[in-house]
C-alpha cells in the first residue's frame, strides 16, 4: 500500500497565475483559517452568553451598591442617637429638644441646636441649618441635592443654594408629643419636646431618628400604602403635607428604611416591621417603637 509519502497530489489550474496549486494545501489553509476566527452564529452565542451572564450581575451589583448606601446611612443614625445620649449627660438627663421655646415666638428645632450640631459634627456644609450637611446625608437620598423641587416652601425659580428652608436625610419622631390620633401638630409645637433620658421605660425600643425628609415624623405617616408608596422620593415635603402625610418615613433602602433608638442603636426595618397596620388600625393601639414615653403618648392623645 502507497504511504502518504507516495500519494499522487491534487493539483489544480490557478486561473490568475496560470500554475498548479495543491488542493491539499488549500484545504489545510481552510481548516486553518476557520479555526482561528469565529463563525456568525458563533459570535452570536458568545454575545448572547454575556448578555445573561450581565442581566444576571447587575442586579447583584446594584445591591451591593444600595447595602453599601444602607450601611453608611446607619452609622449616620446611630452617630446621632449616641450624640443625643452625650447631649443628656451634658443638659441635666434632657434629650435634645425636637423643638424649643425661646421666647417671644421664637423656637429652635433641633437641626439648629449649635451643642447638638457640635457633638454630632455638623458644619455649615449646607444653605441653612434646616437642611441636612453634605458630609452627613443619607446616600440613598437623592432629593437633599435639589432643595429648588424638593424643600418645605421651595422655589423652583431660584437655585438650590438660595432655597433655605427645611430638607433633610432624618426625621426627628414626633409622635409622643403629636400623637397621629391626638391633639393636633399645631398645638404640639407650640411647647419644648424633649424627654427625660432616665424616665424612659425602654430606651432600646424607643424610636427617635429615622429615613425622613421633614424635622419631624409620626407614626400615621409611616403607613406606606398612604405615603411613600404613592410618591416615593418624587414627592415635595409640600406635596406629603398636602396629602395628608406630613412627617413620612422614607423607605428608601429598597424597601425598607433605618432607624435609631434612645439606647444608641441602629437598625434597618422593612415596611412591614416599621408600619404593622394591625398594630394602628384598632381601638386599642399598640404603637411599639413609635413611642418612648406611653403615659406622654395617651395623655396628649386626649388633648385636642
Amino acid at each position: 500500500m502507497l504511504t502518504d509519502f507516495y500519494r499522487p497530489t491534487l493539483m489544480t489550474n490557478n486561473l490568475r497565475t496560470g500554475k498548479l496549486v495543491d488542493m491539499k494545501c488549500l484545504s489545510q489553509n481552510s481548516v486553518r483559517d476557520r479555526e482561528m476566527g469565529f463563525s456568525l452564529i458563533e459570535l452570536l452565542v458568545v454575545i448572547a452568553i454575556v448578555a445573561i451572564l450581565a442581566s444576571m450581575l447587575i442586579p447583584t451589583l446594584s445591591k451591593a451598591k444600595e447595602s453599601g448606601r444602607s450601611a453608611s446611612c446607619l452609622n449616620n443614625l446611630r452617630q446621632l442617637s449616641i450624640a443625643n445620649t452625650i447631649y443628656a449627660l451634658d443638659y441635666n438627663d434632657q434629650t435634645v429638644p425636637l423643638i424649643m421655646q425661646l421666647g417671644e415666638g421664637r423656637v429652635r428645632l433641633w437641626m439648629g441646636n449649635w451643642p447638638f450640631r457640635k457633638l454630632i459634627g455638623y458644619g455649615d456644609y449646607a444653605n441653612s441649618v434646616v437642611q441636612t450637611p453634605i458630609p452627613y446625608r443619607c446616600p440613598s437620598d437623592f432629593q437633599i441635592f435639589q432643595p429648588n423641587r424638593y424643600s418645605y416652601l421651595n422655589d423652583p425659580n431660584l437655585p438650590n443654594e438660595r432655597n433655605t428652608s427645611t430638607l433633610v436625610s432624618y426625621s426627628y419622631n414626633f409622635e409622643d408629643w403629636a400623637p397621629s390620633d391626638g391633639r393636633s401638630w399645631f398645638t404640639a409645637v407650640q411647647e419644648t419636646s424633649s424627654h427625660k433620658l432616665s424616665q424612659l421605660p425602654s430606651p432600646a425600643r424607643s424610636m427617635i431618628f429615622h429615613d425622613g425628609q421633614d424635622w419631624w415624623s409620626r407614626w400615621s405617616s409611616a403607613d406606606p400604602s398612604k405615603a411613600w408608596n404613592i410618591l416615593r422620593d418624587k414627592g415635595s415635603v409640600g406635596d406629603y403635607q398636602a396629602l395628608g402625610m406630613g412627617g413620612p418615613t422614607f423607605y428608601r433602602h429598597a424597601q425598607a428604611a433605618n432607624f435609631s433608638f434612645y439606647d444608641g442603636h441602629a437598625q434597618k426595618l422593612p415596611t412591614q416591621k416599621a408600619f404593622i397596620p394591625h398594630n394602628f388600625y384598632t381601638q386599642d393601639k399598640i404603637p411599639g417603637m413609635w413611642v418612648a414615653n406611653p403615659g406622654l403618648w395617651n395623655k396628649n392623645r386626649m388633648t385636642p
